[in-house]
């Protein structure tokens, strides 16, 4: 997010994620690595090629609770967990 302070514009800080989904092909993207300044750029045509990828990064505090959520059946962070380890670019 930005703001314009006298002309200019200010980056906000941004909140760190972490990634809960599976590692994708070529250490593209591990599980469990943190990002603090948004999504990687290198990603740009992973995330529009499966959206749920986005999905699965989630702020550090609420880590704990989406790994639990990705093995239970029916939650949305179970079926985004498939999603990514279907798409070609998993290596599951």
């Amino acid at each position: 997010m930005t703001s314009r302070i006298k002309n200019k514009v200010v980056l906000e800080k941004q909140e760190a994620l972490i990634y809960c989904g599976p590692h994708l092909k070529g250490g593209l993207l591990n599980q469990f690595t943190i990002y603090k300044n948004g999504f990687p750029i290198h990603l740009v045509k992973h995330l529009e090629q499966c959206p749920a990828i986005k999905n699965l990064f989630v702020p550090i505090a609420e880590m704990v609770d989406t790994i639990q959520l990705t093995s239970e059946q029916g939650s949305a962070q179970h079926v985004w967990f498939q999603e990514i380890s279907n798409y070609k670019g998993s290596e599951i």
